[in-house]
């Protein structure tokens, strides 16, 4: 046990060191074994590897913490509960996001979608409207991730951020979103079956009035 706990210290040392080789050996260890371990609570194999690639990443920098008080398998275990938990919550706040907001879903997703041309095109341009007058990184954090759809992980490494400050910068950057989307009174457009193009505003004004944003 002991021999153990030695080789974990002398193992995060090296990496904190900037030891490469000592690096790319953590990865090919604890891949196999942190992908086990969310793979017995999510399901989906995309949020499995976006969550795996989160906490390896922030596995680094708690590694400034670890002093072996617990084995290396067991801390970053650990690691990987949070970003599950996290996971869940994100999920939770991302639903009622959009069940009060269901227009920033539509906008999210509609160039995806098989809507008329000229609605994907005007939703388009008040996205891009929308996202050029936010703060550059929010907007860049936006894009990343949702329109280039780029695992948070990649989109840390892309800011220069750590994966928890990415998250941050997401979280605040869709409620700035959001904010500004319902405040401007965009309409969201519709096909309506009887009579055609339509647009939804009717709640626009009052949800940009919502304190909670």
């Amino acid at each position: 046990m002991q021999k153990a706990k030695k080789a974990d210290i002398k193992l995060v040392s090296q990496i904190l060191n900037g030891e490469r080789a000592t690096l790319w050996e953590y990865y090919k260890s604890y891949t196999p074994i942190l992908k086990g371990f969310i793979n017995q609570k999510i399901k989906d194999e995309r949020d499995v590897d976006e969550i795996l690639q989160n906490t390896l990443i922030a596995s680094l920098d708690a590694f400034r913490d670890y002093a072996g008080e617990s084995s290396l398998k067991t801390y970053v275990t650990a690691i990987a509960k949070y970003k599950i938990a996290d996971f869940y919550r994100k999920r939770r706040i991302k639903t009622l996001l959009f069940s009060r907001f269901p227009a920033i879903e539509h906008l999210l997703h509609v160039l995806t979608t098989s809507e008329d041309e000229l609605d994907k095109l005007i939703t388009k341009e008040r996205v891009h409207e929308i996202l050029h007058s936010l703060r550059p990184k929010y907007s860049q954090a936006l894009q990343l991730h949702y329109l280039r759809e780029l695992p948070v992980a990649k989109v840390a490494l892309k800011l220069g951020v750590s994966a928890k400050s990415a998250e941050s910068i997401l979280f605040r950057a869709r409620r700035e979103f959001a904010f500004r989307y319902v405040k401007q009174g965009y309409a969201v457009p519709t096909i309506s079956k009887k009579a055609g193009r339509s647009f939804r505003t009717s709640n626009a004004r009052s949800w940009a009035s919502n304190k909670e944003l």
